[in-house]
């Protein structure tokens, strides 16, 4: 038998028995939609907390020279105000030319000297804190960055030689074609890891890392760019010229266009092409951005 008919049976025999109905029909919907809420609430509760990741960005605050902005497959000249906001977004600077970028929130600047590329790995903030991952290809960046006070925060630049961890310091780095990385810190702590091996450089030091390498001891600042040259020789008829000489090892050497490798110790034997002139233009940059330019007149 139905409900309906129950109810019109009810109501045909005792009005009042259609009344007790009524009340008990309305505890019992009650205890059903009650219990239906709990289940409901139960369900929810078990499953895992919602990491909501917050988009962010770095802008473009200042630039000089030719500096050109890559997002997806397009690349265009930069402009003051752009931002950088997707995996794979960069910059990059050509020769005599500089930009510089300012980190959302406030956490920091990044100075972007010539012939460098910088680009996003991560960027987000979620409930745990703030993401910022960065890659360097080749080049000399400086940072500036204010200390973090959630510990789950985090700046890291990747570079090929190895990972700097950052928590609120002013740094700067040069990297190398071939993936050498030298390192400088002038305020706070920079962890320089490769290899499984964690560096820590502190307030006033400077490390480097190769390629398959651990980073180097932590030694004494040096922010020096001077270069000592032992042998200026023309070879192949005057076509090129040979230059063998020492730089402070963490420093980035450019003659011309071209960037000079240099070993472990910086220590550097290369040939490149001889100009007319026979006049070559070398510049050298220390991690921190103190650069020195130099004309080597060749006999």
């Amino acid at each position: 038998m139905t409900i309906a008919t129950i109810q019109t049976n009810i109501f045909q025999s005792n009005p009042l028995q259609l009344i007790k109905y009524a009340v008990f029909k309305s505890i019992v919907l009650s205890s059903v939609i009650f219990t239906g809420i709990l289940t409901s609430t139960a369900s929810t509760n078990a499953q895992p907390p919602l990491q909501l990741r917050i988009k962010r960005f770095i802008s473009i605050s200042n630039l000089a020279g030719t500096v050109r902005y890559r997002t997806g497959n397009s690349t265009n000249t930069a402009r003051v105000g752009q931002r950088l906001t997707e995996v794979g977004d960069a910059v990059i600077t050509g020769k005599q030319s500089s930009v510089t970028l300012a980190i959302d929130e406030g956490i920091g600047t990044i100075q972007v000297s010539e012939k460098t590329e910088l680009s996003i790995e991560r960027l987000y903030k979620d409930r745990a804190g703030y993401v910022t991952q960065l890659k360097i290809n080749g080049g000399q960046v400086r940072f500036k960055i204010r200390p973090f006070n959630n510990p789950n925060s985090k700046i890291e630049i990747i570079t090929p030689a190895g990972v700097a961890g950052v928590r609120g310091t002013e740094f700067g780095m040069n990297v190398l074609p071939s993936g050498k990385t030298g390192l400088a810190t002038l305020n706070g702590m920079v962890t320089l890891e490769a290899q499984s091996v964690i560096a820590k450089v502190g307030r006033g030091l400077q490390s480097t890392v190769g390629m398959n390498e651990p980073p180097s001891s932590p030694s004494r600042l040096i922010n020096d760019p001077g270069v000592r040259l032992y042998v200026i020789a023309a070879r192949d008829g005057g076509r090129s010229v040979q230059l063998v000489g020492q730089t402070d090892s963490v420093n980035l050497l450019l003659i011309g266009e071209t960037t000079l490798e240099t070993d472990r110790t910086g220590n550097f034997n290369v040939t490149v092409p001889l100009p007319n002139d026979r006049r070559l233009s070398l510049l050298s940059t220390t991690p921190l951005g103190r650069k020195q330019s130099y004309i080597v007149q060749v006999p």
